[in-house]
């Protein structure tokens, strides 16, 4: 049953699946390599073996001239790319990542591109919750026989990108985009992003998945909870001593009563501990963190 080129690793809530030679950390050590290089004006991408990069080859043989601040990087199916690669590459320093990969129906590993933009979605919405725009992110299709198309899809999101501006990298916007890189290796939230994905044997989506409003709704909701769950722990790690409620919503731009549910969850799992001192409710890291 298995396609090819490790759309089941990125997919996988535990993580514990790696395809040899081409792991999850490479492509961090790659994105991040390439990101670090970059000027503020210069953007990044991944390109499927199949459509993206094959069609970047034609551009190239062909003669056909596009913006040169767009950097890509090869790869053999988008589907093989982690979301916690996408974070990671915004966490290092991108201001836009492109993803361009086969057409819709025609992907060479069966639905990598289905997973692709599984994943794309969820990072649209993280963004969304650390203030930046959606736009920054994108997945594209190309084909080989098509390099002319490939060169409009570049141009036309270094257009995007240079409408947006570079991301302004204050302390905030970092401890943001660190919550979601630490949010994506969340296994509540890898396990709800895979349960909408079609396996190789399914011609539809899945028929236990709720109705797509209902299942959209259902991420938001974890993805927003992980995310201020992580953004607390890199507060308290940050800050270096316990916190009032009024403190940790106030930091994280929370109403009370949301943060205080938020946070009694996380205490009755042991993510933090949750004491009192003077009948005063206090938050912190539990001992030995």
């Amino acid at each position: 049953l298995c396609t090819g080129e490790g759309t089941c690793a990125a997919s996988c809530p535990e993580m514990a699946l790696t395809l040899q030679n081409c792991t999850t950390a490479q492509h961090e050590a790659r994105v991040t390599a390439l990101v670090r290089s970059l000027s503020p004006d210069e953007v990044a991408g991944f390109g499927c073996q199949w459509s993206g990069a094959a069609a970047a080859d034609q551009a190239g043989l062909r003669g056909l001239k596009y913006n040169p601040r767009f950097y890509l990087l090869p790869v053999r199916c988008l589907g093989q790319i982690d979301p916690v690669v996408m974070g990671r590459a915004f966490l290092e320093g991108a201001n836009g990542l492109l993803l361009i990969g086969c057409n819709p129906e025609e992907c060479h590993h069966s639905y990598g591109i289905d997973h692709t933009w599984s994943r794309v979605w969820t990072m649209k919405k993280l963004l969304g919750l650390c203030g930046l725009e959606r736009e920054r992110i994108a997945l594209a299709h190309s084909d080989i026989i098509k390099p002319d198309q490939y060169v409009r899809t570049v141009e036309s999101f270094i257009k995007t990108i240079d409408g947006l501006g570079p991301i302004k990298r204050d302390a905030d916007t970092q401890s943001k985009l660190q919550a979601l890189y630490d949010a994506l290796q969340v296994f509540r939230v890898r396990w709800v992003l895979g349960v909408s994905l079609r396996r190789p044997w399914e011609t539809t989506y899945p028929m236990h998945m709720p109705n797509p409003a209902a299942y959209d709704k259902t991420l938001t909701d974890i993805l927003s909870e992980e995310f201020f769950r992580a953004r607390v722990i890199n507060l308290l790690r940050q800050k270096r001593k316990s916190l009032h409620l009024q403190d940790i919503a106030q930091a994280l731009e929370v109403e009370e009563p949301r943060a205080h549910d938020y946070l009694k969850d996380m205490g009755f799992e042991g993510n933090i501990s949750i004491f009192f001192i003077n009948q005063t409710r206090f938050y912190g890291l539990p001992i030995g963190y």
